[in-house]
């Protein structure tokens, strides 16, 4: 099973009620003109190119650099991290916060969770139906008398046993290349830093450990 690509990897922080959100904001463009992003305004984010899982209207960009941009969520009350490198964005989530507690920011008083969604395609060498077909355990056989039946689309939860973490996993057949492709779409939650920090590094094995 192969990574080819990251349609999209975003690090949100979802900040508590009762928070500032404007002087919030302030220091987040703080943050990204020390980290040379161009600062972009009140420029409204085309939710047609971003992933719509999680998103809701009144996404303003604040800053970009290259891939990697920076918005702020005035509906959800966080600031997000978005680009198609995990690592860069990653880092740059790790150097925000760093940069918030440096600026007198008690990101334990303040933080609600921290929030990872992406989008990652996968090429597998056997046919991703076929996959997807072998993970369920119940009988599909009553379908078979109207032709063959399929699974192209699963998907998993994990709340975490009260610990503050969440993780879900859905699952599903490219359309464009069927045959060999999966897209997975991950929503991971935790209040742990370094697990957010770290959630890049071992969602291909994540995966292979589904798959195989």
């Amino acid at each position: 099973m192969e990574l080819k690509s990251y349609s999209k990897f975003h690090i949100g922080i979802k900040v508590k009620s009762g928070v500032d959100l404007n002087e919030f904001k302030s220091s987040l463009k703080d943050f990204a003109a020390s980290k040379e992003y161009t600062l972009v305004g009140a420029e409204q984010v085309d939710i047609t190119k971003i992933l719509s899982k999680g998103f809701t209207p009144g996404i303003e960009k604040i800053a970009e650099k290259g891939d990697s941009e920076i918005h702020f969520n005035s509906s959800a009350g966080a600031i997000n991290f978005v680009g198609k490198d995990p690592s860069e964005i990653s880092n740059l989530f790790k150097e925000g916060l760093e940069f918030l507690e440096g600026n007198g920011y008690e990101l334990n008083t303040i933080v609600e969770f921290f929030e990872i969604i992406t989008e990652v395609v996968f090429e597998n060498t056997q046919p991703p139906t076929e996959v997807l077909k072998n993970k369920i355990s119940f009988d599909t056989t009553k379908l078979l008398e109207m032709g063959e039946a399929d699974v192209d689309l699963i998907k998993i939860k994990n709340r975490g046993n009260n610990t503050g973490d969440y993780l879900e996993i859905t699952m599903g057949v490219n359309p464009l290349k069927p045959s060999k492709e999966f897209i997975v779409v991950i929503v991971k939650r935790s209040i742990d830093i370094d697990k957010i920090y770290n959630f890049h590094t071992i969602i291909k094995e994540t995966m292979e450990s589904f798959i195989n």
